[in-house]
């Protein structure tokens, strides 16, 4: 990956232009990391029956299903059956999402609050 050889080289990377934002060059590993991670409430959860929402929907529903969530020790998702995780834009099959970095901050706390209520 990109960001490895840049931290083991001490160099900077730049980002393309996107539709939400401009180029931007001379960024730290760090700050290349925060832009090309996804929040984990935008990733998409599809069932057996193919229908789909958004993680935070779920989450925010208070969807039956966490229960069956199985998180792992750094807070992401290891299991989720007869559910597909996927970054938007992905295909989602049994090992999404894949090549993108997803932030699982606050989301062990996020479905441990669903579940209490």
């Amino acid at each position: 990956m990109k960001t490895q050889i840049a931290r083991e080289r001490n160099l900077t990377l730049n980002k393309y232009a996107d539709p939400t934002e401009g180029a931007r060059e001379g960024l730290t590993v760090a700050e290349a990391e925060e832009i090309a991670s996804i929040d984990w409430r935008d990733l998409i959860v599809t069932d057996e029956d193919g229908r789909s929402a958004t993680l935070g929907e779920v989450v925010a529903l208070k969807d039956a299903a966490l229960e069956c969530i199985e998180i792992s020790e750094t807070g992401g998702i290891d299991q989720w059956p007869g559910r597909f995780v996927s970054a938007p834009g992905e295909t989602p099959d049994w090992d999404t999402p894949r090549d993108v970095d997803v932030d699982w901050r606050g989301f062990r706390a996020a479905v441990e609050a669903a579940l209490e209520q």
